[in-house]
């Protein structure tokens, strides 16, 4: 499909940026032997054909849960996209970072730091806090953002230690929502609430999962429209690249067995959010916002090529 075909297309100036993709080099990498899963190949080469196919210039690779704290394979990504269209959210052990490692992350292109609550079976409320909190003084003055994966309960128990956060945080994935759920009405009015609170982004990414991998359901629009007039600035889209599976699947399976990833249509998630908002509006969900929020403004930042 062309460019002009396409509802959510802009120009080279103002570039589409996927805010949530993963790169899984399980062949120069190793995973953490406390994983939940083991993913197959998702190749830096193999990303940079999606995002041409759908017409995404720019991008930002979050670290997986298989890599735990280590890193090394996420900055080596960001090295062979290139510091010009992409930027990278980390996962730090705050009991073993210090200024220097993380000014190197910083020139290599990372902008933030994710906690997943979700992956990470961390359940109490009060050591997430603490952790949430940890993690909001670890950059010190660099110009970092939080983002949390994590069921939308859990975070509506955090809201005040998100609403207290220096920096801005990112509610990924719908915000943990499951529009099948008997509370989701209490659930939607408090992540509105939230999202009410100047520091508080929400991220439109991986609309199967809140939908619980079933069909489609008529109030994830709705809530879309209530998030939009609430934070129209605020709001970004990730695809979620490779589309890993869901967690009650590997309950039968073992860590030597490698997981599939799903088939998730992105031109179709794309479309479906240019029906939700368009013009300048989706401008910002898809360039305008993400740019300004990950630093791809930054005149002094150099390419590293593409």
């Amino acid at each position: 499909m062309s460019d002009a075909n396409r509802r959510w297309a802009f120009d080279d100036e103002n570039p589409v940026c996927d805010t949530h993709v993963h790169v899984f080099d399980t062949r120069n990498h190793a995973m953490a032997d406390t994983r939940s899963y083991t993913p197959g190949m998702a190749t830096v080469s193999m990303l940079r054909s999606m995002h041409h196919a759908n017409g995404i210039g720019r991008t930002v690779l979050v670290q997986p849960s298989v890599y735990g704290s280590d890193n090394s394979c996420l900055l080596e990504s960001l090295a062979r996209v290139g510091i010009e269209k992409a930027r990278g959210i980390a996962v730090i052990d705050p009991q073993h970072a210090d200024s220097k490692l993380l000014l190197r992350m910083h020139q290599s292109g990372v902008r933030g730091l994710r906690a997943n609550f979700k992956t990470g079976h961390t359940a109490e409320v009060a050591s997430a806090r603490d952790y949430l909190q940890a993690l909001d003084e670890l950059p010190g003055e660099l110009p970092w953002i939080l983002q949390s994966f994590s069921r939308s309960e859990q975070l509506l128990e955090l809201a005040d230690c998100i609403a207290a956060c220096k920096r801005p945080f990112v509610l990924d994935h719908f915000a943990g929502l499951k529009f099948d759920g008997d509370d989701i009405g209490r659930q939607v009015d408090g992540i509105v609430d939230l999202l009410n609170q100047p520091n508080v982004y929400l991220k439109l990414s991986a609309p199967h999962r809140a939908l619980n991998y079933g069909g489609f359901d008529t109030r994830m629009p709705l809530f879309v429209e209530r998030c939009l007039s609430v934070a129209p600035d605020r709001i970004i889209w990730g695809s979620d690249w490779p589309h890993t599976g869901p967690s009650a699947a590997r309950a039968g399976r073992t860590l030597e067995q490698v997981e599939p990833f799903m088939c998730i249509d992105e031109h179709r998630e794309l479309l479906q959010l240019s029906s939700w908002c368009g013009g300048e509006l989706l401008q910002a969900v898809l360039v305008r916002t993400p740019e300004r929020l990950f630093g791809f403004d930054d005149p002094g930042v150099m390419s590293a090529g593409f």
